[in-house]
């Protein structure tokens, strides 16, 4: 959550961002949202304007209005985003290995951001001891979700992947084989795992908990996510 003034900004799996009224912070408010496309990371307040990272992009919201002020074009250069500053007049993003700068330039009211600078470890050191990807499973979104949801995942290293999704028994309600899938990312709607909310037999589940797994060579991995109806 990023509190300013009276007001709270709290990230929401399946809203975005929830506007909430911290007038009484005892009994917080929920006063209005902005939806996101893809899961909300972190945000930070200046002045007027939002500054809301999610796992595709970086976009400025205009506080006041909670109309999109911008959504700059370097949308490409972000591989796994995690934090977000702002500072003076930088946008700084924490994305995997890298810290990267983003230059704010605000003699252009829509506050556009241009190219990034990129802070890395040195090249003999990543080599020796940093892959270029990492195997990860991440967190479904939206969750709570109804009826569709992503799922974002990261693999070290060429290999065959599947994904698994298991109802709270433990029982197979779906699988997904997303076939054999070079290192990388998949974590925006274009390339992560995909589901529609129905069993094997295309039958729409119900509400509740259920796990998903995902295989990937040697690499296991299960997280949690809920459908609510």
């Amino acid at each position: 959550i990023t509190v300013f003034g009276n007001k709270g900004y709290l990230l929401d799996t399946l809203a975005g961002v929830q506007i909430l009224d911290l007038t009484n912070p005892r009994r917080p408010d929920s006063i209005a949202e902005y939806q996101t496309d893809a899961l909300p990371i972190a945000a930070q307040i200046r002045g007027d304007h939002l500054f809301l990272l999610d796992q595709e992009q970086i976009q400025i919201v205009d506080v006041r209005n909670r109309n999109l002020v911008s959504r700059p074009n370097f949308q490409a250069a972000l591989r796994f985003p995690s934090d977000l500053a702002v500072i003076d007049d930088a946008v700084y993003v924490t994305d995997l290995y890298d810290l990267r700068m983003f230059k704010i330039n605000e003699h252009l009211f829509e506050l556009s951001v241009e190219d990034s600078t990129v802070f890395r470890k040195p090249s003999s050191v990543a080599k020796t001891s940093i892959p270029l990807y990492i195997n990860r499973l991440g967190q479904n979104f939206p969750n709570p979700f109804n009826p569709e949801t992503w799922i974002p995942y990261e693999i070290e290293s060429n290999t065959l992947v599947r994904i698994q999704i298991f109802d709270s028994r433990g029982g197979l309600v779906r699988q997904l084989d997303m076939g054999h899938q070079k290192a990388g990312e998949y974590a925006i709607r274009a390339n992560a795992a995909y589901w529609d909310g129905r069993n094997e037999v295309g039958e729409p589940i119900s509400s509740g908990i259920y796990f998903y797994q995902i295989s990937a060579g040697d690499f296991v991995a299960t997280r949690k996510m809920a459908i609510l109806k």
